[in-house]
């Protein structure tokens, strides 16, 4: 297993402000395994449990190696919200890593609102008082169950906006509006990812987007090239 980064960038800017991390499963056979694919074996075989640990204390070890220590972003299955100890050991690590919680954000697939259970919502909270952030990935609020006032019961400090929800040409698609118009009323962060080119750059720009995500900006990459190329994303 290994972990590679991506940028998450300011438009205005340039800077990078962000980093997500992805996890990857090595093979020799078949290469790079994407997540997709080993981690819902690995929530049927009760085993994100061991994946997450070692996810995050990889992220943290390389985070600890870069001149310019960026806040983190690190998927979340929901399973490891329902683990009862899960808060305290995300807190020791932190206080291991010497790292604050404002500088780890985890993120949640949008379908997390069809089913948190109270013990779930109770381990968040246990979390997010101490700072750690939550993001929903896969925002969309033409489909989306939240509500301004639902997702206030949570503590969410942001949403993720897929870019394919912009048109192919012209002014971006009524679902990002929306969903950045709900965001400006929950007061919640966007982030659009999977930007791609400069006209879709543009077209967030417009419509005052701030942040953004995507092969525009840098593909995943491993630790230390990421390390060696984070300045040269200010550039973008």
């Amino acid at each position: 297993m290994n972990v590679h980064y991506q940028p998450i960038v300011e438009l205005e800017t340039g800077a990078v402000v962000r980093v997500e991390a992805f996890c990857r499963l090595g093979d020799g056979a078949l290469g790079q395994v994407a997540a997709s694919e080993f981690l819902p074996l690995a929530e049927r075989s009760g085993l994100m449990r061991e994946l997450t640990q070692g996810v995050i204390v990889q992220v943290l070890t390389d985070r600890a190696s870069w001149r310019t220590q960026l806040p983190v972003a690190i998927n979340l299955s929901q399973a490891n919200l329902f683990e009862s100890d899960f808060p305290e050991r995300v807190t020791s690590l932190l206080a291991r890593f010497n790292v604050e919680p404002s500088q780890l954000t985890f993120e949640l697939n949008d379908g997390i609102q069809n089913s948190i259970s109270p013990e779930e919502r109770q381990a968040m909270n246990a979390l997010a008082v101490n700072g750690v952030r939550f993001s929903l990935d896969g925002f969309d609020f033409s489909r989306s169950r939240f509500t301004a006032l639902s997702v206030t019961r949570l503590p969410i400090s942001e949403i993720k906006i897929d870019a394919k929800l912009l048109l192919p040409c012209g002014p971006p698609d009524h679902a990002v509006r929306r969903s950045m118009a709900f965001a400006r009323d929950a007061s919640l962060d966007v982030v659009v990812k999977s930007v791609e080119n400069t006209r879709e750059i543009d077209a967030l720009r417009a419509i005052g987007c701030t942040l953004a995500q995507g092969f525009a900006f840098g593909v995943p990459m491993e630790s230390a090239t990421f390390a060696s190329r984070m300045e040269a994303f200010a550039a973008v």
